[in-house]
């Protein structure tokens, strides 16, 4: 996928790929460049470029934060955060807690379809909040959502056909259930998707016929606007490149616990 610029539009699209050959230790290596989306066309984070070898590295997860924009401080009365709304019908079925995963890693992840307790900041109450997140669905077929993606009035990034065969576009459909307590005002949540990522459960790169993919997994959001308030369950979903086999990765969520330390989530996608 190349970098297009989109005339107009504040934020300039970027998921590009570039393929270059280079002479390295084991042999030729194969580099191939992802330029993430960025606030300013002068802007860009290099740690997200990918590298294929024969051995693997290590990456390093970068987390940032939305910025606040301002909205009502009113206050909701609390509830029990483990109490699903009975007024939420999310796309797969209401909400059941019952069997959440309080506690994952990497190599033990919550399965497909299960709810991980996790957090996220509420711009209400200035610290983090709970709230329940999951995948649901992981496909390949991609390009209704891409074109109905492309077609919306402002629109970030423009996805390109892929030109490396060995690569597909991958989206995850998740869900955040946001409980009842959660803090928010006359406006709804803001922003109430979360930063995902694919991962190799075992660390390094993604490892496909002896290579090692460096970097693989960058998700960009996708979804259809949503209004979400206290109660409800926002859906997302995320477009990324993944090798076009079947390979083994894990998605992760990095953000900060209730103490402000930052952790990851972990789910499978099987």
């Amino acid at each position: 996928m190349k970098c297009t610029k989109k005339p107009g539009v504040i934020l300039i699209a970027a998921a590009v790929i570039c393929l270059m050959t280079a002479c390295g230790v084991n042999g030729t290596e194969r580099e191939t460049d992802f330029l993430n989306p960025v606030e300013e066309e002068s802007s860009r984070r290099s740690e997200n470029d990918v590298v294929q070898s024969t051995e693997p590295e290590s990456t390093e997860q970068e987390s940032t934060e939305p910025e606040p924009t301002e909205g009502s401080n009113e206050e909701e009365s609390p509830e029990d955060a483990q109490e699903p709304s009975k007024d939420v019908t999310p796309g797969n079925g209401s909400v059941d807690l019952s069997n959440v995963a309080t506690e994952t890693t990497a190599l033990e992840p919550a399965a497909l379809g299960q709810w991980i307790q996790s957090t996220a900041h509420s711009y209400d109450s200035d610290q983090e909040e709970t709230v329940y997140w999951r995948i649901v669905d992981i496909t390949s077929d991609c390009q209704e959502d891409i074109d109905r993606y492309h077609g919306e009035k402002n629109h970030y990034y423009v996805f390109d056909p892929l030109e490396d065969e060995d690569l597909a576009y991958r989206i995850a459909t998740y869900e955040v259930y946001y409980p009842k307590d959660f803090p928010t005002g006359d406006r709804g949540i803001f922003s109430p998707d979360i930063t995902l990522h694919a991962r190799n459960p075992k660390g390094g790169g993604i490892k496909y016929k002896g290579v090692s993919y460096i970097g693989l997994g960058s998700c960009y959001e996708i979804a259809e606007k949503q209004e979400i308030f206290a109660g409800d369950v926002y859906v997302g979903k995320v477009l990324y490149v993944m090798i076009n086999d079947d390979v083994e990765y894990v998605f992760a969520y990095s953000h900060k616990n209730v103490e402000g330390e930052y952790i990851d989530d972990y789910a499978a996608i099987k």
